[in-house]
């Protein structure tokens, strides 16, 4: 089972399943997003510290870069 969430706290209420997952030996894969950098720890609306948020109830993690730097987060269009 695949499971994705955009991000903030989307990725907080998968914690449950992961751990159930985890007791029972099934597989889950969760694909999150996170909120671009300069958005994190400012207060921004659902951009919280995903790094780790999972602890080592995860079997493996891969952090993706951004597809591009070139787009700025704080640019309105």
């Amino acid at each position: 089972m695949a499971v994705i969430v955009t991000s903030g706290t989307a990725v907080a209420n998968l914690y449950p399943a992961l751990i159930e997952t985890g007791l029972t030996g099934e597989n889950i894969i969760f694909l999150i997003a996170d909120r671009p950098a300069e958005l994190i720890d400012c207060g921004a609306n659902q951009a919280i510290r995903q790094t780790a948020i999972f602890a080592d109830h995860s079997a493996q993690t891969l952090a993706l870069p951004s597809q591009t730097q070139a787009i700025n987060a704080m640019h309105n269009g």
